[in-house]
């Protein structure tokens, strides 16, 4: 039972900044898009590209913080990665 708890609460932990986003996922010709935005997100589009050997996955984190500053957030995976 307790190791339930914990795992609801990890989860409850890894959503709650998705909290109140916009999220929507999307493909442009062959390359996977995600856009992420607040309800009245009036910033600026920031295009979020990953590095060598990464993903639009592992640039989450920083998208979720700039959406959630007010930034409208595009990221995508560059082909073959």
């Amino acid at each position: 039972m307790l190791g339930l708890a914990a795992i609801l609460a990890g989860v409850v932990m890894l959503e709650k900044p998705r909290i109140g986003l916009e999220i929507s996922h999307d493909m442009v010709d062959q390359t996977p898009v995600t856009l992420m935005q607040r309800a009245d997100a009036a910033g600026p589009v920031v295009i979020i590209a990953h590095g060598f050997a990464g993903s639009r996955q592992l640039m989450s984190g920083y998208q979720i913080g700039l959406a959630r500053a007010g930034y409208i957030t595009v990221s995508f995976n560059f082909e073959g990665h």
